[in-house]
């Protein structure tokens, strides 16, 4: 699932996150995601996989790391635009 889509795919009930516990007990979250055959539109099994908090921070960090270099960048261009229509 691509992050930018989830508002979209949880508002049309296509993907879900539960608790749960694994063989050991241990609580873990799971993703549930609708499948569909892309030919005839029948629905599949659906998906489901343990996912992990940490990994979706790390992402979001990651993320922030990189809008902060482009904005960075964005800057230094509408700088460099500046002086020279100031020509």
């Amino acid at each position: 699932m691509r992050p930018e889509n989830y508002s979209s795919l949880k508002s049309a009930s296509k993907v879900s996150f539960a608790k749960g516990t694994d063989s050991e007990g241990n609580e873990i979250i799971n993703l549930t995601e609708k499948r569909y055959d892309s030919s005839t539109g029948v629905a599949a099994s659906d998906s489901v996989r343990e996912v992990r908090v940490g990994d979706y921070e790390s992402e979001k960090v990651r993320y922030e790391a990189e809008k902060s270099r482009a904005e960075a960048r964005i800057a230094g261009l509408t700088a460099i635009i500046s002086d020279i229509n100031a020509l």
